[in-house]
C-alpha cells in the first residue's frame, strides 16, 4: 500500500528530476542559440569578404584604366614637347 511518505519520496523525486532538467535547459539552449548566431555571422562575413574581393578588383580594373589614359596624355605632351624644342633649336 502507498504511504504518505512514499508519495512524498515519488513526489521529491520528480521536483528535484525537474529542477535538474531546468538546470541543463538553461546552460544548453544558449550554446544552441549561439551556435545559430555563429553560423550566420560566418555567412555575411563569407558574402562581405566575396564582395569587398569584387570591388578591390573594380578599382584596380578603374584605376589601371585610368593609369594608362594619364600615361598616354603625359606621352603626347613629351611628344609635343620635343616637336617644339627640336623647331626653336633648328
Amino acid at each position: 500500500m502507498i504511504t504518505m511518505d512514499m508519495i512524498q519520496l515519488i513526489t521529491s523525486i520528480a521536483i528535484l528530476g525537474g529542477i535538474i532538467f531546468t538546470i541543463f535547459k538553461f546552460f544548453r539552449d544558449p550554446d544552441i542559440k549561439n551556435t545559430e548566431a555563429i553560423k550566420l555571422i560566418k555567412q555575411r562575413c563569407e558574402i562581405n569578404h566575396k564582395n569587398i574581393d569584387q570591388d578591390i578588383y573594380f578599382i584596380r580594373e578603374n584605376h589601371l584604366k585610368h593609369m594608362e589614359k594619364d600615361i598616354r596624355k603625359i606621352n603626347e605632351n613629351v611628344v609635343k614637347i620635343f616637336t617644339i624644342l627640336e623647331e626653336r633649336n633648328k
